[in-house]
């Protein structure tokens, strides 16, 4: 996992003018950029759009959302605006250009870092001309979210480009360059996430004195799994077995959650409902457990008292619940 402790500034200085000596020509297509003429680095504002009401995102989001010439975003599926898109669509200017992102929805880390790795290479060449930008997201950008690891791109190829330019540059042409001047500053602007907007929607505190708290961001693995038996590794047992403590049953990351916490919010339940609606069930906590969907939408839809719905009870899958 990469390391970002060390990779957005904490604050917000007045933009100067001050030249930097580094160099160098980006060409949007490519993985890494080559060596050419650049003198002042536009900076990268990583913006969390909060939850989907657009009066949700912060004033000082705003404002430099609207300042900066160019906004990006991810891009939405099947050519329709993503979520992002259409938090921050009532404040953008007529004046902004847009740029939105590819991002897969997959699990191939390898195929996850070439996408992010090309996003990377499309905000640079703006980055190098001096332009700043807006990288929008929804809910928090420090929260489950894709702009850690385009920032993180952009620090990569920044600094090899840096490099491959010393390498490359005449004596004396990049004296005085330093780590600092090699590569934008990023700054991140805080923004509301969902499961803040969820308890807000549903008029419960989410925590209280010293209750614990657990978010799960999704579930990729099934509520419980098998050991040992006829089903082989990686089989889904089954539940009723799970919840009885039965030991032939690897605990899943839900089940430890729930031994832990005095409040477990999960995120994008989706297609595993079914199995967390049983689970729920063999524990007592389907009357206290609640699903939020579309958190601050106008279609923002609330389900309490579960006990009698196994199956989800919308069409789309849940953005997130909360027990």
């Amino acid at each position: 996992m990469a390391d970002f402790s060390q990779q957005f500034s904490p604050e917000i200085p007045p933009r100067t003018a001050s030249p930097v000596s580094n160099s160098f020509d980006f060409a949007p297509s490519d993985a890494m950029p080559h060596p050419g003429p650049v003198t002042v680095w536009g900076k990268l504002y990583g913006i969390g759009a909060g939850p989907g009401d657009p009066e949700l995102i912060t004033v000082k989001g705003l404002r430099i959302l609207q300042r900066s010439p160019l906004v990006a975003f991810p891009a939405g599926r099947n050519g329709q605006p993503g979520i992002a898109q259409q938090i921050i669509t009532p404040w953008l200017r007529p004046a902004q250009q847009l740029l939105p992102l590819d991002f897969p929805y997959i699990q191939d880390d390898a195929a996850l870092q070439r996408a992010w790795d090309q996003a990377a290479a499309e905000v640079l060449p703006h980055l190098a001309q001096g332009q700043d930008i807006a990288f929008v997201s929804e809910g928090d950008v420090s929260f489950y979210s894709t702009f850690s690891y385009l920032a993180h791109s952009v620090r990569k190829l920044a600094l090899a480009a840096t490099q491959a330019y010393r390498d490359n540059a005449v004596p004396g042409v990049t004296s005085g360059v330093t780590s600092a001047t090699a590569g934008p500053e990023i700054f991140t602007i805080p923004g509301i996430c969902s499961p803040l907007a969820a308890a807000a929607a549903v008029g419960s505190p989410l925590t209280l004195r010293q209750q614990k708290l657990i978010v799960l961001p999704a579930l990729y693995d099934r509520v419980g799994e098998r050991v040992g038996d006829q089903t082989g590794p990686g089989q889904s047992g089954q539940l009723e077995s799970q919840a009885a403590g039965s030991s032939a049953i690897a605990p899943s990351p839900l089940d430890q959650a729930l031994d832990l916490a005095d409040v477990v919010v999960l995120m994008k339940i989706g297609a595993e409902y079914a199995t967390i609606w049983s689970l729920l069930k063999a524990r007592n906590l389907l009357e206290r457990s609640y699903i939020v969907e579309r958190a601050t939408w106008p279609e923002q839809q609330i389900h309490r008292g579960l006990g009698d719905r196994p199956s989800s009870p919308s069409p789309t899958s849940p953005s997130g619940s909360f027990l």
